[in-house]
């Protein structure tokens, strides 16, 4: 039983992946229980199988001391890729579904020695510190365009890194909700925006551990009145500044929309979610979906807002697509709306 519902020990997890016109997909949630997880490369037109695998274990000796941010193990997650490699969680799979161990490679701006050497980079892909499907929008559930699996480290202040994301050949477009934080808590300021900026895609997170270059710099723009955890406090002090970044956004831009689904579509940018309001009377009432939804259209150029449109619901997790000139938005009401060249083109409930 999940989410009270009878579902099969071996679900597909969301979406399915298409590379080199082979069809991959995941069955399963955890290589530790039901045998496992079943990997499958299929023909999209006949549903034949062309490779399978199965990932299970690997069952450590429970009796013995481990560690518990390193263990290996398998979780069930979309599927990404760079092109060459499949990227389940921090699975790296090749293209016959076999899995490959990748060259262990110190984190940017890191000094040898300073027990990181777990962290690999193998090629630039699109991660999740939870999984694609995770919807929370905690300051730990983020995600990230880049070389290197985040980990568990902070990342208020990291280049390609936040709630939610799209990129192209070129750019990172991202929005944080958390983009400061006290000590060990980050922290969200409802009422005063979000941050949405872009970033060159070789503009990789810094974990800066207090020498060596590259420096990390500031760079977004502040809250008034915050507390801020600064770059460049004593690194061994609690949890250390985590990610930060050595080159500065290509713009930023703070919105009045809790961005909860954002598309790249040409020369803007589609973003979609609850009003950036805190009621009085009812303080919870946009973030519960009460205060319906707002889409907005923004210039990939410089964040700059190009059109507003008001929903009577706001969208489901990443629920933004588009084709042949149309802007297709799933509600949390069950409505399909597809939207045509200044208008509503069709809607159809669920």
């Amino acid at each position: 039983v999940s989410c009270d519902r009878l579902e099969s020990p071996w679900p597909v997890h969301g979406s399915v992946m298409i590379l080199d016109g082979i069809l991959y997909c995941s069955a399963g949630r955890s290589g530790f229980i039901d045998d496992g997880i079943y990997l499958y490369a299929l023909d999209p037109e006949s549903g034949n199988i062309i490779h399978q695998n199965r990932l299970e274990g690997p069952f450590p000796d429970i009796s013995q001391p481990s560690e518990a941010f390193h263990e290996d193990g398998y979780r069930s997650d979309l599927m990404t890729t760079d092109g060459t490699c499949i990227y389940m969680g921090r699975t790296v799979l090749d293209k016959r579904l076999q899995e490959v161990k990748p060259e262990f490679v110190h984190m940017v701006g890191t000094q040898r020695g300073d027990n990181l050497e777990y962290r690999i980079m193998p090629g630039m892909r699109l991660v999740a510190t939870g999984t694609f499907l995770d919807d929370t929008f905690w300051n730990r559930t983020w995600w990230m365009y880049s070389h290197v699996w985040p980990g568990f480290h902070y990342a208020q202040q990291a280049p390609k890194s936040g709630q939610m994301m799209v990129f192209d050949d070129q750019t990172t477009y991202t929005v944080k909700h958390y983009t400061t934080r006290n000590r060990h808590s980050p922290m969200l300021f409802p009422g005063n925006g979000y941050l949405l900026f872009a970033d060159d895609n070789d503009n990789e997170p810094l974990f800066y551990r207090g020498e060596g270059e590259p420096l990390p710099i500031e760079w977004e723009p502040v809250l008034p009145g915050e507390t801020r955890w600064t770059i460049y406090q004593d690194a061994a002090v609690d949890k250390g500044t985590g990610f930060t970044r050595a080159k500065p956004a290509l713009w930023t831009s703070w919105v009045d929309v809790r961005i909860e689904a954002m598309l790249l579509a040409g020369d803007n940018l589609f973003i979609a979610g609850t009003p950036d309001l805190v009621p009085e009377d009812d303080p919870l009432a946009a973030l519960e979906g009460r205060m319906g939804g707002i889409l907005k259209v923004v210039s990939a150029k410089d964040g700059s807002t190009v059109a507003e449109y008001s929903l009577d619901s706001h969208p489901v997790f990443d629920g933004l697509s588009a084709a042949d000139g149309r802007l297709i938005i799933t509600t949390k009401d069950g409505e399909i709306i597809c939207m045509g060249q200044g208008t509503v083109a069709a809607s159809s409930s669920l």
